[in-house]
């Protein structure tokens, strides 16, 4: 009867251990996720510099960013930078049809500037 119970106590204090892995299993496996998740939405985020755009389809982001080659970038660069913004937000009025916010107009010169 003794051994009945010694083998008991060790099932249980197994048991207990049991408990134990399988709660920090569980916090690990969550934990792994929260980081695959948020390397997602970094990824997303890093992605293209137009995600936030709410009024931009994606031919016409396309179009923009072919419209903006070397030679008009290096017109708008000659000018000064108070005047850049507007002018590219004139171009793309009058020759793709789109408005764009000075915001996004301004993401878009500091990304096709630090590519060259």
């Amino acid at each position: 009867m003794s051994e009945l119970r010694e083998i008991i106590k060790h099932i249980e204090e197994i048991h207990k251990l049991l408990l134990i892995l399988e709660s920090k299993q569980e916090v690990s496996e969550e934990e792994e996720t929260n980081e695959e998740a948020n390397t997602e939405a970094n990824h997303k985020r890093t992605r293209s510099i137009f995600n936030s755009s709410k009024f931009l389809n994606k031919d016409e982001r396309e179009k923009v960013i072919q419209f903006l080659d070397d030679k008009v970038m290096n017109d708008i660069n000659k000018l000064p930078g108070h005047k850049r913004c507007s002018y590219t937000q004139n171009l793309l009025k009058e020759k793709l049809k789109l408005n764009v916010s000075s915001y996004m107009i301004n993401r878009l010169l500091a990304f096709k500037n630090n590519k060259e």
